[in-house]
């Protein structure tokens, strides 16, 4: 937080007392019309396109007209006891203030990310209602992935001894309810917000007549002495909640949102490339670990599966965005999704991928050697037992085309785009994903071309059988495109 900001540089600490008089100075609240709420992104067919933005909606010219000038920043709101709280120092001066939540091993922003704090790290501010101690908005998931990646290298972060992350939606309704059993927050008082008093912690459609953002810290905090956690702006997490482009959910209300939209636990979702002019986000951050492999590294080794019969493993899943980045530190996928499966990728680079992932410690611990499958114990593994075109399931029921919908994402039912992985029903053995989602590269060589097997979000039924196979120079990249790991014990 930057010099300009009063409620964030070195408030004075009040006794319990002066803290419940300053508290009743702060109970006027204004009113403010309904904005229009803003329009998602629309779903695209088959095209190799990413996704758009969600062109952002501004307030109407009558309501600006309406609005009043912003109130402004007299004096510092009052100061939760107890909340134990670190100051990041961030680029040009500007502060971040992280509160630990009580009773937890992570800590929670005190305010949303500012416009300010944006900036500082990412050089631009992408915000429809421009103010340095605004809340950021008009950032999508995606966005906020890299100021995570920014803010993690910078020399303060690294110091503090924290990792920066958003946060899991049940650490934000945690650290939002600070305690309590209603649909809104406790304060420092004991008192539990309700929907008549939910003026005095949150900016929503009901509380003012502005129809925009307002300044961070203007509000009462919650007990756990964070603030705006009802409104301003709606706030991402990290949690995936699936279907189609593997949205993400956020939380909370925002300053367009009704009070039933602000309740503790109200989530919905978008998918990560939106950006809304009422969705932001707040920094969540754990104690760094000394760590000798990345957890979507681990990831990869508890899912391979032991293929009944026989001596080798077979990774439960294709492998994804993010177990790619962690090995690789970069992700070429056309259709971006932390859990959709990489494309994209050749089988020259997967090669590379085996190499890196193979000196891993904890792959080596495992004692598996990671490789691509033989074509033929990729059919077999996909095939569970089955004698027809398709999969057995674990009911003992094998697919046809007339019901291929349950295990495969394909031209039919992919909206053109891959899927998050897992998202359909398992063959016999436990495995997801392989009558489609991405084609499947393979070690076995067809003359100086590779094989790869099954089908993709492109194809038709007929493409996605167990027996179907294609064949590419050792060069190619297609965004449809993946590979499925395969592990066999270590000779040593």
């Amino acid at each position: 937080m930057n010099a300009k900001k009063k409620t964030d540089s070195a408030p004075k600490l009040l006794s319990f007392d002066e803290y419940l008089s300053s508290l009743e100075e702060m109970e006027a609240a204004e009113k403010k019309p309904a904005p229009k709420k803003a329009k998602k992104a629309p779903a695209k067919k088959p095209s190799a396109k990413k996704a758009e933005k969600a062109p952002a909606k501004k307030p109407s010219a009558k309501k600006a007209e309406k609005a009043p000038a912003k109130k402004a920043a007299t004096k510092a709101p009052a100061v939760a006891p107890a909340a134990e709280t670190t100051m990041i120092a961030l680029p040009r001066g500007v502060e971040l203030a992280m509160v630990r939540i009580p009773g937890k091993d992570y800590w929670m922003g005190k305010f949303q990310v500012t416009q300010a704090q944006w900036e500082a790290v990412m050089g631009e501010n992408p915000s429809e209602f421009p103010d340095a101690e605004n809340p950021v908005e008009n950032v999508s998931w995606n966005d906020c992935q890299k100021f995570l990646k920014k803010i993690n290298a910078q020399p303060a972060a690294k110091a503090s001894g924290l990792v920066f992350r958003l946060p899991e939606e049940d650490e934000w309704e945690y650290a939002c309810r600070a305690s309590s059993t209603g649909k809104y927050c406790r304060i420092a008082d004991g008192t539990e917000i309700s929907e008549d008093t939910l003026g005095e912690v949150a900016w929503f459609d009901e509380a003012v007549f502005m129809g925009s953002t307002h300044p961070v810290g203007q509000k009462k905090p919650n007990a756990f002495g964070l603030y705006d956690m009802h409104g301003n702006v709606k706030e991402w997490t990290a949690t995936a909640d699936g279907g189609l482009h593997a949205r993400r959910v956020y939380r909370g209300g925002g300053w367009s949102s009704s009070a039933k939209g602000c309740e503790s636990s109200c989530r919905n979702w978008y998918s990560p490339s939106s950006r809304i002019h009422n969705l932001g986000f707040r920094l969540c951050a754990s104690p760094a670990k000394a760590r000798t492999v990345d957890p979507a590294v681990e990831g990869i080794i508890a899912s391979m599966v032991p293929i009944p019969g026989k001596d080798y493993r077979m990774g439960k899943f294709p492998v994804t965005q993010a177990q790619w980045k962690a090995v690789m530190g970069e992700n070429p996928s056309e259709f971006e999704g932390a859990d959709n499966p990489v494309e994209n990728v050749s089988w020259d680079d997967c090669q590379e991928f085996l190499e890196k992932l193979n000196a891993q410690p904890a792959a080596k611990a495992s004692g598996l050697v990671f490789r691509l499958p033989e074509e033929d114990e990729w059919e077999y593994a996909c095939r569970a037992g089955a004698e027809g075109d398709y999969c057995k399931l674990a009911d003992g029921t094998e697919i046809e085309e007339e019901t291929l919908d349950e295990v495969a994402w394909f031209y039919d039912n992919s909206d053109g785009t891959t899927h998050p992985v897992g998202r359909k029903k398992p063959n016999a053995f436990g495995l997801y994903d392989m009558h489609g989602n991405v084609r499947e590269l393979t070690a076995t060589a067809d003359g100086e071309r590779r094989v790869d097997r099954g089908g993709g979000w492109d194809f038709l039924a007929g493409g996605c059988e167990s027996s179907n196979r294609n064949r590419r120079s050792p060069g190619y990249r297609s965004v449809d495109l993946g590979f499925r790991l395969c592990a066999s014990g270590r000779a040593d």
